[in-house]
């Protein structure tokens, strides 16, 4: 999405094991630990990763009530549930109760014995979703999530307090949800030993295409080795890089439909220019096999309100049109229930089709159909380039639907590099010259980012150090992240994120960073695809990235 403080997507359930996050021996005071935030359990306490100067550290810990386990006996006498798996953590949100998260509480309960017992999340919190949608639930706009410790195959369920629209009551009336199986993972994401032969499930052979091998040659003009010492070069050989991949790919033929609001200044032409630079850049890749696009400005967003669902008919995209009218406002301001100005877009996934779709907000008189700015009208092709992002898992098994995909990305993926990597390839496609580059890139770069409720309250003016944007870009939450009552770290991804993901085009070019996205979609973790793409790990690739951004924002402070 464009300028735009929203989600691009809502899977309503997804578990996980952090691609991330990695354990070490049972912990003790002052020990040095990996992820700042992390939680671990010993000896009858719970530590918690702290900063101690520069460094990660246990702290002093502190006790951890007794609890039921799934071997518990005494079950009946405890009020909450631990997992006997205290390592594999699950991402989990409700796919039923949109509740007002202001005026509700919700935790998630497993079944032992004959009672229903909360667990204790890590973190927890709320997201508004197009599931949820306000012009039916009106503040009841949210889900609930959680990242918890689950045993495979224990049965739980969502509880909640307050306002919740739901099906299902008890009798002091509170809501829940059907009672759901976590499924046993993978053996890639187990500890566990492996079972026999005849009890181990069939291997993932989804593997998402790939146009070259890897890893990408590092013999360009920036390279890892350099990339510091010549970070003022990274612009102009990102870019030039961008303009490159367009040419040398040949034109695959993608069905386009664009459907513009009868009062909104913009041609098909000129939205379906910028469309094909942006299919050839990502030839060779998964790419939607059609794509459409919903157009409008302030004037037209009632009319495209009412044009919504019959051109979602049309496309076969949903039969459920109803519940992405948040989708199509979020792009834009209000005054009185009016739009007073659409700015920002908004990719969407579907059940019903593997087709790619964005609303688009036209802001005016920033784009037009006589001139544009690169900044507004990179819209187009920022969004195309979140729908190439979840295009890299269709035809995967394990995500069958279109929400399922965003997920999926989003799961397996840091959240800076969503927003960073639509900006690092949206705004260079709509740039027909680097000077025009530059502009729009320093405007979203050097942008401050109102940070208020983040938990990097480092990356300010004052604080964008190696060391702090390091930190933020190697350990991230990806459970958090995008949640926006919580974190605001995902809205660092349109300038943090884009600088890194700029530096990445510079070293590998711009189909270099889907490679990144095609390798998690063919079953690898963030830091084995960043390893098999660069031939650097994450670690150290992180490390220089963080150093370039240091030299980069001294050189141009935020603003």
């Amino acid at each position: 999405m464009k300028k735009l403080a929203g989600l691009l997507g809502i899977a309503l359930v997804a578990t996980f094991m952090s691609p991330m996050q990695s354990f070490a021996a049972a912990p003790k005071a002052g020990a040095t630990c990996t992820k700042l935030g992390s939680t671990s359990i010993a000896s009858g306490k719970t530590f918690t990763c702290v900063k101690s100067g520069k460094k990660a550290v246990w702290d002093k810990g502190v006790a951890a009530p007794t609890a039921a386990t799934g071997s518990n006996s005494n079950a009946e006498q405890i009020n909450f549930f631990v997992a006997t798996d205290q390592k594999t953590v699950h991402h989990l949100i409700a796919n039923e109760g949109c509740a007002n998260p202001t005026k509700s509480t919700a935790e998630v309960q497993v079944s032992v014995g004959n009672k229903w017992l909360a667990i204790k999340p890590i973190k927890s919190g709320w997201a508004t979703s197009p599931a949820c949608p306000v012009a039916q639930l009106g503040k009841m706009d949210s889900l609930a999530w959680v990242d918890a410790y689950l045993d495979p195959g224990v049965a739980y369920r969502w509880y909640f307090k307050g306002e919740v629209n739901i099906e299902h009551h008890d009798n002091l009336g509170n809501g829940y949800s059907a009672s759901q199986t976590l499924p046993a993972p993978t053996p890639a994401e187990s500890a566990a030993p492996t079972p026999k032969a005849s009890a181990t499930p069939k291997p993932v052979t989804f593997k998402a295409p790939m146009p070259f091998t890897l890893p990408v040659p590092q013999n360009g003009l920036i390279t890892f080795s350099n990339a510091v010492s010549q970070y003022a070069q990274i612009p102009q050989v990102a870019w030039q890089n961008v303009q490159d991949a367009i040419s040398a790919n040949q034109q695959p033929n993608i069905p386009t439909t664009i459907v513009i609001g009868p009062n909104t200044d913009t041609t098909s032409l000129q939205i379906t220019t910028l469309l094909n630079k942006a299919y050839r850049l990502f030839n060779g890749f998964q790419q939607p096999p059609s794509f459409s696009a919903l157009v409008y400005n302030a004037k037209d967003e009632a009319w495209a309100e009412s044009e919504w669902p019959k051109f979602a008919s049309q496309q076969n995209l949903t039969n459920d049109p109803a519940s992405r009218i948040n989708s199509l406002r979020a792009g834009c301001g209000f005054s009185g229930g009016v739009a007073t100005e659409c700015y920002g877009g908004m990719a969407q996934a579907f059940p019903t089709t593997d087709a790619g779709f964005a609303f688009m907000g036209v802001q005016s008189p920033y784009w037009s159909a006589s001139s544009s700015q690169v900044g507004p009208i990179s819209q187009v092709t920022h969004e195309y380039t979140h729908n190439v992002q979840f295009a890299q898992w269709i035809g995967s098994t394990s995500t069958p639907n279109g929400q399922v995909r965003v997920e999926s990305f989003h799961n397996v993926t840091p959240c800076w590099f969503s927003e960073g990597q639509a900006n690092a390839i949206g705004i260079p496609i709509a740039a027909n010259d680097f000077i025009s580059y530059l502009q729009g890139r320093d405007n979203s770069i050097r942008r401050k980012i109102n940070e208020s409720g983040s938990s990097k309250p480092a990356l300010t003016n004052n604080g964008l150090t190696a060391d702090a944007i390091t930190s933020f870009l190697y350990g991230q939450n990806i459970a958090t992240c995008y949640n926006p009552t919580t974190n605001n770290d995902w809205q660092l991804g349109y300038n943090v994120g884009f600088a890194a993901t700029e530096v990445l085009v510079a070293i590998g070019g711009p189909q270099s960073t889907m490679a990144l996205l095609a390798q998690t979609a063919s079953g690898k973790t963030w830091a084995e695809a960043f390893q098999n793409v660069y031939g650097i790990s994450w670690k150290n690739g992180a490390d220089i990235l963080g150093k370039v951004l240091e030299a980069e924002y001294a050189a141009k402070p935020t603003v």
